[in-house]
């Protein structure tokens, strides 16, 4: 049994059936319990070449972090404030539920929490409320630099709830 490209030709899916009976028609593939439709077999315009594997490729490299001694930001240092204070809830963790909640909060130029709600939930009610808990817990957050505009300023950060 080989392994061809589509348009008349054989393919064979992981459970070990084969498709492409040879004749004109419809045929159905099953992949894992599902079934597909293929499309009527057709000549294929261009003369087929031997099918090749992928090149082999080097995993890509972990994404850049920034060192302890980089430049210090005023972002950093509300995240930096936040994770101070973050608590993983008692059950959650017993349930080793994980997620990452993004929560979005309008905090003052004083540092001071005026609101805040669940912008995507971590899909664990638990880890949601304590989220949701964090920005006031930890307030007063740092003040926002002189440059960054308005009376208000409203962010939406990643509070990442993961076990090691």
């Amino acid at each position: 049994m080989g392994r061809k490209g589509v348009g008349g030709r054989r393919a064979v899916w992981r459970n070990g059936h084969e498709t492409g009976s040879g004749k004109p028609g419809r045929n159905k593939a099953v992949s894992a319990g599902n079934a597909a439709e293929i499309e009527p077999e057709t000549a294929s315009p261009v003369p087929s070449k031997p099918e090749q594997a992928a090149p082999k490729t080097a995993p890509a490299p972990p994404a850049p972090q920034m060192a302890s001694n980089g430049p210090d930001s005023w972002e950093g240092r509300v995240l930096a404030a936040l994770n101070k204070q973050r608590r993983y809830p008692r059950t959650a963790q017993f349930r080793r539920q994980q997620g990452v909640p993004y929560i979005r909060f309008v905090m003052n130029r004083e540092g001071k929490v005026l609101s805040s709600r669940l912008e995507r939930s971590s899909g664990f009610p638990d880890l949601d409320r304590e989220a949701l808990a964090l920005p006031k817990r930890a307030q007063p957050l740092p003040k926002p630099p002189k440059d960054r505009p308005g009376e208000t300023l409203e962010l939406v950060v990643p509070v990442e709830f993961l076990l090691h």
